[in-house]
């Protein structure tokens, strides 16, 4: 049986392949040495189907999975951001009863995540999320000492900045445009998860952090849900600490400037 294979894309932790069955079929196909990068993928994609639209896993063996091609034409406003905000409410709904975290350790991009479970999301925040990630940015040469102690001074003093929510939510982890597909102005799938349970407003830091969504986002998901007073004005500052430090690691001192910005504006 003869499969055409294209190339997407490759880093240091994986490669993606478009293969095409002789009947047509596409699919995708990561390969990696990193057995935990897949893993990892597997799970989190089995953990969010019930509950969000994501790629069916066909096969997860040998440093490989593969998994349903979904079409994507990058067209997305109005009607399909409400759309998402509907799906993105829905998926803050399930809880992990209190707990902050997640069953295993996941990945987000090429790193891996800790997910030890907190009782309370400022703890779990300030330890899985901001401290490990700029302890490990220091550890690699991304930051330096002295902006290594402002960071772990502003978190040893999130308490004073952040609110705990009623309940955990499930978080995809990494919602950006990249990560979700669309088609003909609809909704198709969320891909490349990171997720855990957090606080939903994690989730929007990390969408507001790069403008994915317009206003008909914003005002479909407050149908929903309530966003409490102050989240646009202090807490999502707070909140993308993390992804910008994600973004520093992988990509270097481009992503530096944003990160001090919201150590100055906070006062560190």
């Amino acid at each position: 049986m003869e499969i055409k294979r294209m190339r997407l894309s490759a880093n240091s932790v994986a490669t993606i392949d478009l293969e095409t069955l002789p009947d047509g079929t596409k699919r995708i196909v990561k390969s990696s040495e990193d057995a935990f990068v897949l893993e990892a993928e597997a799970t989190m994609l089995d953990h969010l189907r019930p509950h969000l639209r994501v790629p069916e896993v066909f096969e997860h063996a040998r440093g490989r999975l593969v998994m349903e091609y979904i079409p994507n034409d990058n067209a997305c406003n109005g009607r399909c951001e409400e759309e998402i905000a509907d799906a993105l409410a829905r998926l803050h709904g399930i809880t992990a009863a209190g707990v902050f975290g997640f069953g295993s350790d996941t990945t987000i991009g090429p790193f891996r995540q800790r997910n030890s479970p907190r009782i309370r999301w400022v703890d779990f925040y300030r330890e899985m999320r901001v401290l490990d990630f700029a302890a490990k940015a220091f550890d690699e040469g991304r930051i330096d000492k002295a902006l290594l102690v402002r960071i772990e001074k502003l978190a040893a003093d999130f308490e004073q900045f952040l609110t705990e929510p009623e309940h955990s939510s499930l978080l995809h982890g990494d919602v950006w445009s990249g990560n979700v597909l669309t088609r003909n102005n609809r909704l198709s799938a969320f891909i490349d998860p990171a997720c855990y349970y957090g606080h939903f407003e994690m989730e929007l830091a990390f969408i507001g952090m790069f403008n994915t969504f317009g206003e008909s986002f914003y005002a479909r998901y407050r149908e929903h849900r309530p966003i409490r007073e102050g989240f646009f004005k202090t807490r999502a500052d707070l909140y993308r600490i993390f992804p910008y430090l994600v973004h520093v690691r992988a990509f270097g001192d481009g992503y530096l400037g944003g990160l001090e910005a919201i150590l100055r504006r906070a006062g560190y």
